[in-house]
């Protein structure tokens, strides 16, 4: 572990970042096979993560963009929105992978989120409509007490 001045862990990777802070808040399972399911799929979408930011701001012009975005729609979402939609869909809980919130359904929202924004002009806002049960993960997030909080804070 590295520490701040301050006593604060540090890190880098955003999926370890992730699992300590779900570890730390009670948001990542303490159960091995629960944990997996969960790895399963926010390896899944940090993957896809650096695909689509890469598409959305990485590419030296606009032509360059609006093919890597392109592309993005037709195949990186299939694979990876549409591979998480099976493990969603497999699991079938009130959440990603049970009836216990998880880091898995904050990175589906914040994924949901970014991809829908319109942040990226050659993505429909509605490249993920098609997904019933990332649509149903996103949605059972937004209506999660504690995040439902947060977004109001947010408006103020």
């Amino acid at each position: 572990r590295r520490h701040t001045r301050s006593g604060r862990v540090t890190g880098v990777q955003s999926c370890a970042i992730l699992t300590y802070v779900g570890k730390q808040a009670n948001l990542y399972p303490s159960d091995p096979l629960t944990a997996l399911k969960v790895d399963e799929i926010l390896h899944a979408l940090v993957d896809f993560n650096m695909i689509s930011i890469a598409a959305g701001f990485n590419a030296p012009n606009e032509e360059q963009k609006k093919i890597m975005q392109e592309d993005l729609v037709a195949t990186s979402i299939p694979k990876f929105i549409g591979g998480v939609e099976k493990l969603l869909a497999k699991h079938n809980g009130k959440f990603a992978v049970g009836d216990q919130i998880t880091v898995a359904d904050l990175l589906v929202l914040a994924v949901s989120g970014f991809l829908t924004s319109g942040m990226m002009p050659y993505v429909p806002t509605d490249v993920v409509a098609k997904y019933p049960h990332w649509n149903r993960i996103v949605q059972g997030v937004k209506d999660y007490p504690a995040v439902k909080k947060y977004y109001e804070s947010q408006k103020a």
